[in-house]
């Protein structure tokens, strides 16, 4: 028997639509931190029916970006430096973890693209300091995947995009972004030589490296603004 799933499909894509929607409002501002997000509003912002409306709400607080408060309702979540760094001190026991499990599992072809990757920070950094940001997540990212473990993939990317669409984590001071390219090099190499102990201590030693210059690039700005 076959069943019928265009009606499934359509409302699959309006959820994924009002997911992007509602994110790049975050990351622009047009959704501010405690922002109340009514379900009737957003269901007239996007043509969309209070099914997709809720599933999208659901997916977002799942993110860490909306959370619902009895009486309040759904409203933008608040992430600030000290969630940032709480959320960054979990991240760096998976980070370890996924450098592990990617010295036991990666392909060639998988390298190969995380070190294309790496190039391209290597490369551009002087010219667009942002895309070194973001380049340095999707390198993570990469290096998640290639350890085959679906729930470090899914911690990680979670961890990512909160930080990322509340815009807390600023892009790398140029000072940092060669120290963080020889430290992905360390990392992929291990990696490459599947040396899973080694691949592990390389991810602790950039991760910690980078929450420290992230401190200490916080604390200047801090002294230039008083």
């Amino acid at each position: 028997m076959q069943y019928d799933t265009s009606e499934n499909q359509k409302s699959e894509t309006g959820i994924s639509m009002i997911v992007k929607g509602i994110r790049h409002g975050i990351a622009t501002g047009k959704y501010f931190p405690g922002m109340k997000l009514k379900e009737t509003a957003i269901c007239k912002e996007f043509s969309a029916s209070r099914t997709p409306v809720r599933e999208a709400f659901r997916i977002l607080q799942n993110d860490g970006l909306l959370v619902y408060t009895p009486q309040r309702g759904v409203q933008v979540a608040f992430f600030d430096k000290k969630n940032l760094y709480d959320s960054l001190e979990l991240r760096a026991y998976v980070e370890a973890l996924s450098a592990r499990k990617a010295a036991e599992d990666a392909t060639l072809e998988q390298i190969q693209e995380a070190r294309q990757l790496n190039e391209q920070i290597r490369i551009c950094y002087s010219n667009n300091l942002s895309l070194t940001t973001e380049l340095d997540w999707k390198i993570h990212m990469c290096i998640a995947r290639m350890g085959n473990n679906e729930y470090v993939v899914n911690v990680l990317e979670k961890m990512m995009n909160s930080q990322m669409y509340f815009n807390v984590y600023p892009p790398f001071g140029e000072w940092r972004v060669l120290d963080s390219y020889k430290e992905h090099n360390d990392i992929l190499n291990a990696i490459e030589a599947h040396l899973p102990e080694i691949a592990e201590r390389y991810m602790e030693i950039h991760f910690y490296s980078s929450i420290h210059c992230e401190k200490i690039n916080t604390g200047q700005k801090q002294e230039e603004d008083q």
